[in-house]
């Protein structure tokens, strides 16, 4: 029975393997002390055009290790990502969601970062599935749509403006016609 059991668990981890791959975001899965465990093709890919250094593509590593301070900001929320991503490690969140950039010095991009926690209940152990998924198209309809709104109530108060000068004028024009109406002399008018 043990020697069976092998080829079972190597054939479910190819498969477990093969669902990952299959999978459009780079997706990585750390085991209940943060290590990555397994990274798919999208993950891979992505580190390869974007300079990861790690052997093997992280695996073995700890990925909040990977989280470069210099590159995380309160203003665009990814300084959160690390106490998100432990707040689902420790079982106080089920899921921890985040937009963030990931801008290179060629590219504007935006990611949609997700954090699962998972059981494996048999083995008494947890880990996180985190994925990145490239938001980036709907980022930038996002942008545009902000900024023509913006255009456009630049717009609108312009109107208004030249309304209220327009309006301004016409009752300044009418005091002056009705000024210019009147007779200049009262004794001219007598005679």
């Amino acid at each position: 029975m043990p020697g069976q059991q092998r080829p079972a668990l190597q054939e479910a981890a190819g498969f477990t393997q093969q669902v990952l791959d299959a999978l459009a975001p780079s997706v990585v899965v750390l085991d209940e002390a943060g290590i990555i465990v397994a990274v798919n093709t999208a993950w891979r890919r992505f580190g390869d055009e974007n300079g990861l250094t790690w052997p093997h593509h992280g695996v073995g590593q700890p990925y909040l290790a990977g989280i470069d301070p210099a590159q995380v900001s309160p203003d665009d929320g990814s300084a959160s990502a690390p106490e998100g991503i432990r707040a689902v490690m420790a079982g106080e969140l089920e899921r921890f969601q985040l937009e963030y950039p990931c801008h290179t010095p060629t590219r504007q991009q935006w990611y949609l970062m997700w954090a699962t926690r998972f059981g494996l209940a048999e083995a008494g152990r947890n880990g996180v599935v985190i994925a990145h998924q490239e938001i980036t198209e709907r980022k930038l309809a996002e942008l545009a749509r902000e900024r023509y709104a913006q255009e456009a109530e630049a717009a609108r108060q312009r109107e208004a403006r030249r309304r209220e000068v327009a309006e301004g004028l016409s009752s300044v024009l009418t005091a002056l016609n009705a000024a210019q109406r009147r007779p200049r002399c009262r004794a001219a008018v007598i005679r």
